[in-house]
C-alpha cells in the first residue's frame, strides 16, 4: 500500500507539472523527471516487498494453520485413545506412537510412576532401536532435564544434545538429534509420569510448540487420570464380585479348609501372588490352625494346627491388629514362618488382621517372588475381601460352637439316661471318667471321695488319654496334707482352675506328681458335692500347654454339670444302700413293735408330705382368688388363666388326698403282715 500511495503522489505530481509549470519554468523539467524515476522506483520497489511479505505471510499462515491441524489431530488422536483403552500401560504405548508420527518427531519415551513404589517405570518408547533399549529404564534418574522437569512441573528444553548422559548410547551423531523437550504429564497439580521428545531440527522447540506440549501433557494427564479411575471402577467390581463369589463357596462349603481352594482362585482375579495363608486364632485364644497354599513347581497345600503366633509379621499383625507390609524379606531371616513359604521364594508380603468385633479371630497373609511387589495401597483394597474372611470365620464358629455344645448336651443326656439304669456306682463313675477324656477331650481325668475322717481322697476312678507320656498314678489313697490345691476346693466348696504358666494359680510340682503328672499344664479341681457338703474331687488335667489346648468355658461348664451328675449318682446310690439297709433290718424283725413304730412313722411321715403339699397349693388358690376380687378389670385371657390355676390346685389336691386315703387303708388292711407291709412303706 505504501509502494501504490508512492507511484501514485510521482505520478500526480508528474501531470501537474507537466500541464501547468512546463512552460514557465523549463529548468525545473529535469528535476521532476529525476524525482519521478526515483518516486516510481520507490514506489515499485515498496509494493514489490509488499508482495514478498505478503506471501511470505501467506505462507506462514498455511504452514501455522497445518501446524494447528496436526496438533488438534494430535490432541484428537490421544483423546480417542482414552476412550478404547482400559489398561494405562496400553492407553500410554498406544498413544505415543501416534503422536511422534503426527508431530513428525524423531523419538520419543514415557516413563510414569508405579503405585507399589516411588520409582518411575518405562512404559512406551518410539523410534528407538531395540539393541538400545537397555538405556532407557534409568534415564530420568541420570538425566537432569527429566529430574528439573519432574520438580519444576514444567516442560523444559534444550538444544546442546551432547550435554545428555544419553548421548552415545541412546543417539549419536548419525541420528542428526539436535533439541530434546521433557514434558511432564500431570493431572491436578501432580505429576504422574515424564515423557522424553527427541528433533532432529535445532529449534524445534518454539514458544508456540512448548504451549503445545504443555497441552499434550495435561491431556496425557487426564488420560492416566481416567484410566486410573476406570480401573480403579473395575478393580472394585473385581474385588465385589471376588467377595460375592466368596459368601457363595462359604454358604456351599462344609467348613473353612473345603471353602479355602475357592477363595484362594478369588483371591487370585484380583490380586497377584504366589503364597497365601489364612491363619485362625480360636475362639478361646492360644495357638493358630492355619491353611497354606503356595506355588513351588505346582500348587501345594499345607495345614497345621497348634502353630504359634510368635514375633514375626504373623504375631505382630494378630497382636496389634494392623496390616503389616513387608517388601524386601530375607529368606534366611526369621520372617519366613513355615516352609512351604520358604519353597515359593518370596520376597515381598502383605499380612492383613481379620477382626471379629473388637477381637482379632485371624490373619490373611499374601507373598510374592518380587522385591517391592505390595505397598500400603493394597491393604485398602484387600480389607473389603477380608471383611468376607473374617464373616466366614465368625460364621465358622458359630458353627464349631453349636457342634461342639450339641456334642457335650449330647454327651450329658446320654450319661443321665445310663444314670437310670446303672446300679454300680463304681461303673458309673468309671464311664464318668472316660467320658471327660473322649469328650472333652483331655489328657486324663480321677474321680476321688473323701474318707470318713475327711483326711484322704480315696481313688474311684482314673483314666488316661494314652498311656505313653503321661504318669497318671493309681494308688487308692492320697493325703489331704500334701494336696493343698485339692484341700483348697474342697473348704472354698468351688472349682479350681490350675494353670502352670499362670504364677497365681500355679500347682506345686510336688503336688502335681502325687495325683496328676508332674508334667501337666492345666487343670480344673471340681468339687463333688451332696448336700451342700463336698465329699470329693473330680479333677480333669491336660497335658498340652495353654496356648495350645485351653480350658474354655464350655468344658469348664460340661464338668461342673457332669460332677452334678455324679452327686445325683452318688445320692442315689447312698439311698438304695439306706433303703437296702432298712429292707435288711425289717426282715429279721419279728416283733409287733417294730411293726407299730414304723407303722407311726410312716403315718407321720404322710402327715408332714400332706402339710408340706397342701399348704403351698392353698396359698396359691388363695391368691388367685384375691386376684380376682382385688381386679375386676382382668382381661378373659387372664381370668382364663386363673381359672386354669384353680383347677389345677383342686385336681392335685384330690390326687393327693386319694392318695393319702389309698395308702391309710392299704397299711390298716395289711396289719396282719407286719414285716412285708414295713419293708413296702
Amino acid at each position: 500500500m505504501l509502494g501504490g500511495l508512492v507511484v501514485a503522489l510521482t505520478a500526480g505530481t508528474n501531470l501537474a507539472f507537466l500541464f501547468g509549470w512546463s512552460e514557465s519554468a523549463p529548468g525545473l523539467q529535469r528535476v521532476v523527471n529525476a524525482a519521478g524515476i526515483i518516486g516510481y522506483t520507490l514506489g515499485l520497489g515498496l509494493v514489490l516487498v509488499g508482495l514478498v511479505r505478503w506471501c511470505r505471510s501467506l505462507v506462514e499462515t498455511g504452514n501455522s494453520a497445518a501446524r494447528r491441524l496436526r496438533q488438534l489431530t494430535c490432541l484428537k488422536s490421544l483423546l480417542s485413545v482414552s476412550n478404547h483403552s482400559r489398561d494405562l500401560d496400553e492407553a500410554l504405548k498406544e498413544a505415543l506412537p501416534g503422536f511422534i508420527n503426527i508431530m513428525g518427531y524423531k523419538m520419543g519415551v514415557i516413563f510414569r510412576y508405579t503405585f507399589n513404589s516411588p520409582k518411575m517405570a518405562l512404559t512406551a518408547h518410539q523410534g528407538v532401536a531395540a539393541e538400545r533399549l537397555f538405556t532407557l529404564f534409568d534415564m530420568y534418574s541420570k538425566n537432569r532435564w527429566y529430574r528439573e522437569a519432574n520438580n519444576s512441573r514444567e516442560v523444559v528444553t534444550t538444544s546442546d544434545v551432547k550435554t545428555l548422559p544419553e548421548y552415545g548410547t541412546l543417539f549419536s551423531d548419525e541420528d542428526k538429534i539436535r533439541s530434546f523437550a521433557c514434558v511432564p504429564i500431570k493431572s491436578c497439580g501432580k505429576v504422574l509420569g515424564l515423557m522424553g521428545i527427541y528433533d532432529s531440527k535445532p529449534d524445534r522447540f518454539s514458544y508456540q510448540e512448548i504451549q503445545f506440549l504443555t497441552t499434550v501433557g495435561e491431556t496425557l494427564g487426564l488420560i492416566t487420570k481416567q484410566t486410573l479411575v476406570s480401573g480403579r471402577n473395575k478393580k472394585r467390581r473385581d474385588y465385589i464380585s471376588a467377595a460375592e463369589n466368596v459368601l457363595k463357596s462359604i454358604a456351599q462349603a462344609q467348613g473353612l479348609k473345603e471353602a479355602f481352594p475357592k477363595i484362594s482362585m478369588e483371591l487370585g482375579r484380583i490380586i497377584e501372588f504366589d503364597h497365601v495363608s489364612l491363619a485362625v486364632v480360636p475362639e478361646s485364644g492360644g495357638n493358630l490352625k492355619r491353611i497354606s497354599m503356595g506355588n513351588s513347581g505346582g500348587m501345594l497345600v499345607d495345614t497345621l494346627a497348634g502353630i504359634p503366633a510368635g514375633d514375626g509379621a504373623l504375631g505382630k499383625v494378630i497382636r496389634s491388629g494392623e496390616a503389616c507390609v513387608d517388601r524386601d524379606i530375607d529368606p534366611k531371616g526369621n520372617s519366613c514362618e513355615d516352609s512351604l513359604f520358604r519353597a515359593c521364594g518370596i520376597k515381598s508380603r502383605i499380612t492383613l488382621p481379620l477382626c471379629c468385633g473388637d477381637s482379632i479371630c485371624g490373619a490373611l497373609s499374601l507373598g510374592h517372588k518380587k522385591p517391592n511387589f505390595y505397598s500400603t495401597s493394597d491393604c485398602k483394597w484387600l480389607s473389603m475381601f477380608a471383611l468376607q474372611l473374617s464373616s466366614l470365620i465368625q460364621l465358622q464358629r458359630l458353627k464349631d460352637g453349636l457342634k461342639r455344645k450339641e456334642s457335650l448336651g449330647q454327651s450329658l443326656n446320654e450319661f443321665e439316661n445310663r444314670l437310670v439304669g446303672e446300679e454300680n456306682l463304681k461303673t458309673i463313675m468309671e464311664d464318668a471318667a472316660a467320658s471327660f477324656v473322649s469328650d472333652l477331650p483331655k489328657s486324663f481325668a480321677r474321680v476321688t471321695l473323701l474318707s470318713r475322717e475327711r483326711r484322704e481322697l480315696i481313688n474311684c476312678a482314673a483314666t488316661q488319654i494314652r498311656q505313653q507320656g503321661i504318669d497318671l498314678k493309681q494308688q487308692e489313697r492320697f493325703s489331704l496334707d500334701d494336696l493343698p490345691w485339692h484341700r483348697l476346693a474342697l473348704e472354698a466348696n468351688r472349682p479350681m482352675l490350675v494353670h502352670q504358666d499362670d504364677p497365681e494359680s500355679l500347682m506345686s510340682r510336688r503336688e502335681a506328681r502325687l495325683i496328676m503328672d508332674e508334667k501337666v499344664n492345666s487343670a480344673l479341681l471340681v468339687p463333688l458335692v451332696l448336700s451342700g457338703k463336698p465329699v470329693g474331687i473330680v479333677s480333669v488335667g491336660e497335658m498340652r500347654s495353654w496356648d495350645r489346648q485351653p480350658m474354655t468355658e464350655d468344658e469348664t461348664a460340661f464338668v461342673k454339670h457332669r460332677t452334678n451328675q455324679l452327686s445325683l449318682a452318688l445320692k442315689k446310690s447312698l439311698i438304695s444302700r439306706a433303703n437296702e439297709r432298712l429292707r435288711e433290718r425289717m426282715k429279721s424283725s419279728d416283733s409287733g413293735e417294730a411293726v407299730g413304730q414304723i407303722k407311726t412313722r410312716a403315718r407321720t411321715w404322710l402327715s408332714n408330705l400332706s402339710y408340706q403339699i397342701n399348704n403351698p397349693l392353698t396359698s396359691i388358690r388363695g391368691s388367685a382368688e384375691l386376684l380376682k376380687m382385688k381386679e375386676p378389670g382382668l382381661s378373659q385371657d387372664a381370668l382364663r388363666y386363673l381359672g386354669n390355676i384353680e383347677n389345677g390346685v383342686e385336681r392335685i389336691q384330690g390326687r393327693f388326698q386319694e392318695f393319702l386315703t389309698s395308702a391309710l387303708e392299704e397299711k390298716e388292711s395289711k396289719s396282719d403282715r407286719p414285716t412285708k407291709h414295713a419293708v413296702q412303706g
